[in-house]
């Protein structure tokens, strides 16, 4: 379900985690999130007490990482359920036309937790959950003479490894990299989609000044999910998606 990866920067002795979610399809949010969560949560919680703690045995170090990561999951479940989901947006899962889905998206704002109580709520309705990401590199990358890892922050290159390339080349390499997460809710022959990209949670997308958005697609556009995910998972989409203001988390 998910990759693990942790890099030590001897230039800094600073520590790197990663975790990266495998594409997923026909589950329960529900369950979904807690795995993801806890194992995120939990592993930086071990990091974080080994480095504090390094004689203790490293089991009981886990044990207590994940006891804290469920404690916090519970939490964070808890203020998800407690989130108020719109009449409009319980009635797009119960949508019959694309006219319909664009009369009660018009003016339509989403957070990300407001989007994990949708899917929770539809969740409950009988749909499943599927998530996909695609990622595309700058055409042209030699992306063996990349670093082990690389970020990029205020403009600053910080990576971890050795590497060919300049500063200034694997900045390059960072802005044009592609990005998309997609997010299906599916029940019987309806879907809608959620997506993201870096391009348009990072305002660089023609819209409303650069307002950070996601894009929707349903089942009522009249492309097959087959061809709408085939099309997420290339260099660029064809299909014209709506955009749903992004806005913070309460």
């Amino acid at each position: 379900m998910y990759k693990e990866y942790h890099f030590h920067d001897l230039s800094d002795n600073g520590n790197y985690h990663q975790l990266m979610a495998d594409d997923v399809e026909y589950v329960k949010p529900s369950k979904y999130f807690e795995k993801m969560i806890v194992a995120s949560v939990a592993s930086m919680n071990s990091i974080f007490l080994q480095r504090q703690n390094p004689e203790a045995p490293i089991h009981l170090l886990e044990l207590n990482s994940y006891a804290n990561a469920y404690q916090f999951w519970t939490k964070r479940l808890a203020e998800i359920r407690s989130t108020k989901v719109s009449d409009d947006w319980q009635a797009l899962l119960e949508s019959k036309s694309k006219k319909e889905q664009f009369r009660l998206l018009k003016n339509a704002q989403l957070s990300s937790k407001g989007l994990m109580a949708l899917l929770l709520l539809a969740e409950s309705k009988g749909y499943s959950f599927s998530q996909y990401t695609a990622e595309h590199d700058r055409q042209g990358l030699e992306k063996e003479k990349m670093p082990l890892l690389a970020e990029l922050k205020d403009g600053v290159v910080h990576k971890v490894g050795d590497t060919q390339l300049s500063d200034g080349e694997i900045a390059q390499a960072i802005r044009h990299r592609k990005f998309l997460n997609a997010k299906f809710i599916d029940r019987e022959n309806s879907w809608h989609c959620f997506f993201l990209t870096f391009e348009s949670i990072g305002g660089e997308e023609r819209w409303k000044d650069g307002q950070p958005h996601y894009h929707y697609i349903s089942d009522k556009f009249g492309i097959p999910r087959a061809t709408v995910l085939q099309e997420l998972k290339s260099r660029k989409y064809r299909f014209s998606p709506w955009h749903l203001d992004k806005v913070d988390d309460d």
